[in-house]
């Protein structure tokens, strides 16, 4: 990979990156540098991290408790460990609970969890999503 972190912000310690979407989305980035951005990198390069399709656990578990709804969105609509669905499950924002809903890898716990959502919105995602267990459809 060409491109490297180019400077930690000395005023509040954030990663300043000229790490682009291609590079932050790859499968094969190191699992130190995902981490790295995940904690400190500021929020467009936390959001393009979070549609990686390999993130590494601990990455997930950090972009799980993002301030920004928007990288918990983009984090709830690829794939995640059973871990990172389950917290993302009770997320505070129904938007980040309902591109959760829409992900086609949710395991049977958190279907089963967002089946029972207190917002409408969330189930009726739930109920279209096409890999939806059907014992969870049921309810």
């Amino acid at each position: 990979m060409s491109r490297t972190i180019t400077t930690i912000d000395a005023t509040d310690g954030r990663i300043v990156t000229d790490l682009t979407w291609r590079d932050l989305t790859n499968p094969y980035l190191a699992t130190s540098l995902q981490t790295a951005v995940a904690a400190r990198a500021d929020q467009r390069a936390r959001w393009n991290l979070a549609h990686n399709p390999a993130l590494c656990a601990e990455a997930q578990a950090l972009l799980t408790v993002d301030v920004d709804d928007d990288v918990r969105h983009a984090l709830a609509c690829g794939p995640a460990n059973s871990a990172t669905q389950a917290a993302l499950a009770t997320d505070t924002a129904e938007d980040v609970r309902a591109g959760l809903a829409s992900n086609l890898t949710l395991d049977a716990d958190t279907q089963a969890t967002l089946a029972q959502d207190a917002s409408s919105r969330v189930r009726a995602v739930l109920a279209q999503n096409p890999a939806i267990n059907a014992d969870v459809q049921a309810t």
